[in-house]
């Protein structure tokens, strides 16, 4: 998304601007970074609060999205708005067990 813009702009769900993507694409390198360190770590206790961070951002996008559904061409239900409820139920899916098990555990 920093070096070809164009790509990304063209497979968008909704009109960006070069800059606009850039932005986005420090967004997703700051959770792909972020993911990476945190991998380091065998801990559940140094994932918890990256995860819910995760998880908060990506519902808060798909809100957005919802409300405001005319700036996706092709409607709201798109490849964007899916991937994101997918990965916010597999995400609370994944916290919920990881808690389970720790209490059981415990």
């Amino acid at each position: 998304m920093f070096i070809f813009p164009q790509f990304a702009i063209d497979i968008w769900p909704w009109k960006l601007s070069p800059l606009t993507t850039r932005v986005l694409g420090g967004w997703f390198s700051l959770l792909g970074i972020g993911g990476l360190f945190t991998s380091r770590d065998s801990r559940w206790s140094a994932w918890r609060i990256p995860l819910q961070s995760i998880t908060l951002w990506a519902t808060l996008a798909v809100i957005g999205a919802f409300m405001n559904p005319g700036d996706f061409a092709g409607g709201v239900w798109n490849s964007f708005t899916i991937g994101k409820i997918l990965s916010i139920l597999t995400l609370m899916g994944f916290q919920v067990w990881m808690e389970m098990r720790k209490k059981n555990s415990a």
